[in-house]
């Protein structure tokens, strides 16, 4: 409960209220956006899908040469509109059994925790990772499903299948948790990229800008650690950001010298980069959790606690 908290208002929303200062961010994007509003966005790690203006919603087809919208174009448009309506409908189809998937596979790693002795500690350490993963996502998943019924409207989803990344890059800003990259673009990102552009130029700007990003998001969860176990700072949480970042800072160095002229194949780049994440977590984030005891307090509980409490 602390952890997701901080997260919430010590991180996120303050950095969304620090936009909002200078008439940027998602609380700036509605200029009549009433109180309740402006607090459920600004609390939880939420961001609403773009949609047509209010006065364009249900707005009648305008009558061109004397004739209605039932010309071959409108038709057209319908069916186009109709066809995007099945696939929205099949996409959500394919959400709801992705996360049904994902609960059964965190009620079996909660099966197994009750074997946790018979477990070799490297595959405790993976299912630990794996653990963080469904917890985290089906959290967020369920936050967004309350703000939907709140605001009603579409929220973007916060994660795209992380483990079919197929680079560093695409990991960080495209696949895990887009919330915080969603964030941290405006805060750190483009402030640093602004600046970087007039001392190392347009075409290298982005490296130092992803160096001060990176090191940004390792300050706010060395934060969200100390509000979990009021511990000292170890800087293992920190040295893990700093390592992505520079390898995503090397990753767009070749990107930008090679001009994408050579890359590996798809299976064998997503395999790496699963690979790179998971091992640098064990190595340096997975400690810290560790060290505060999460692994007592919360993923070592046995099933049938959890089944007596709820």
């Amino acid at each position: 409960m602390f952890a997701i908290t901080s997260f919430f208002i010590a991180w996120l929303a303050n950095c969304k209220l620090l936009l909002f200062a200078f008439d940027k961010g998602p609380l700036s994007s509605e200029p009549s956006i009433t109180l309740g509003r402006f607090v459920v966005i600004a609390c939880l790690p939420i961001k609403v899908q773009k949609s047509l203006p209010p006065n364009q919603l249900g707005k009648p087809r305008k009558i061109q040469n004397g004739k209605n919208s039932s010309s071959p174009q409108s038709h057209i448009d319908d069916q186009s509109k109709g066809n995007k309506i099945h696939q929205k409908s099949k996409e959500g189809n394919i959400l709801h059994s992705n996360y049904a998937t994902k609960v059964l596979l965190l009620g079996i790693l909660l099966r197994a925790y009750d074997f946790i002795n018979y477990i070799h500690p490297n595959a405790l350490l993976l299912l630990y990772c794996l653990h963080i993963y469904l917890l985290l996502e089906l959290i967020l998943a369920v936050v967004a499903s309350m703000a939907r019924a709140l605001l009603g409207v579409e929220i973007e989803p916060q994660f795209n299948d992380p483990y079919l990344s197929t680079s560093l890059q695409i990991f960080c800003g495209k696949r895990w948790n887009l919330m915080v990259s969603s964030t941290l673009r405006p805060t750190a990102y483009e402030p640093t990229l602004n600046i970087s552009k007039h001392v190392v130029g347009r075409k290298w700007a982005s490296l130092p800008a992803v160096l001060a990003t990176f090191g940004v998001s390792a300050l706010m969860h060395e934060l969200i650690f100390y509000h979990m176990g009021r511990m000292p700072i170890t800087g293992e949480v920190t040295c893990f950001f700093t390592l992505h970042g520079i390898c995503l800072a090397v990753e767009i160095f070749f990107n930008k010298a090679l001009t994408n002229r050579w890359q590996l194949p798809m299976l064998i780049s997503r395999f790496m980069t699963i690979v790179f994440v998971i091992s640098t977590s064990v190595w340096l984030f997975l400690p810290q959790f560790l060290r505060i005891g999460v692994d007592v307090r919360a993923f070592v509980l046995r099933w049938e606690h959890f089944l007596r409490i709820s």
